[in-house]
């Protein structure tokens, strides 16, 4: 019989007691389709890691005359960015904005096309007009959320993503 120590051997113990079976979190997306979970998917910054790319390296200022959102950076998935195809917008396509005020932080806006759904799933928070034209502010702890044009966000964009990213 062959020993091994126990130093060699306690990782593969320890991996197989850790083992439940689950399957392993996916940390390029938020944990469910709710408030919640995506305000923390987006306090994680997981939109900056694999999986997903910046539009541009730094804040840039609002490139249309008709965007509420004023300077932001734009983060997009894989999906949004090598799966688009014109105005289609594959499942599980997802967008980050951030939004600024010179270089703080007022606000974000995030996009999910979830799959088997008719219509984009919006959230957007930040202060007056950020997430809507003529709109009262909408803090973190009540954001604009819903799908379609049953929120500000899908009235203005529809089903589009205006912000392209080549693949």
């Amino acid at each position: 019989m062959r020993w091994i120590p126990l130093v060699c051997a306690l990782p593969a113990l320890v991996s197989l007691a850790c083992d439940d079976g689950a399957p392993p979190v996916d940390t390029a997306r938020p944990a469910a389709v709710d408030p919640v979970a995506i305000l923390e998917f987006i306090d994680s910054r997981a939109y900056a890691g694999p999986g997903w790319r910046a539009e541009t390296a730094e804040p840039r200022p609002e490139t249309t005359a008709v965007s509420p959102h004023d300077r932001v950076q734009v983060f997009q998935n894989e999906a949004l960015i090598t799966g688009r195809q014109g105005d289609w917008i594959p499942p599980d396509s997802m967008a980050v904005k951030v939004m600024y005020d010179g270089d703080q932080i007022v606000g974000h806006a995030f996009l999910w096309q979830l799959p088997d759904t008719v219509g984009i799933t919006w959230l957007c928070y930040g202060p007056t007009n950020r997430c809507g034209y003529l709109e009262r502010a909408h803090p973190r702890e009540s954001p604009v959320f819903g799908t379609g044009s049953a929120v500000v966000c899908g009235q203005c964009h529809g089903g589009l993503v205006f912000t392209e990213i080549t693949p």
